[in-house]
């Protein structure tokens, strides 16, 4: 089966994940610890790193668990990712 992609993309969220997870001046390993800690997800550092260069695809029991051990306010993310997603389709349509 194929994975469906949006720009070449296997999740939406990484950049986003990646760019909250440095501002909280947090590594991707100590990211993966406390997953591991205190929810019991098992995310290396690596596989870390291939949700944030959109290169894996996020499970959303993985993305709910990011989003708690990040502290995100979940409809803030939201509204951001469906933002960037539109602004995306609108260069695309315009660019021939």
């Amino acid at each position: 089966m194929t994975r469906k992609k949006l720009n070449n993309k296997l999740n939406i969220s990484g950049n986003e994940l990646r760019k909250i997870r440095e501002e909280r001046h947090m590594s991707r390993e100590k990211l993966s610890n406390m997953l591991l800690l205190e929810t019991g997800i098992d995310l290396s550092a690596e596989t870390i790193a291939n949700i944030e260069n959109n290169k894996r695809t996020l499970g959303d029991y993985e993305f709910l668990f990011l989003i708690k051990i990040l502290e995100i306010d979940i409809l803030n993310f939201s509204k951001k990712i469906i933002e960037e997603i539109e602004e995306e389709m609108k260069k695309q349509r315009y660019s021939y």
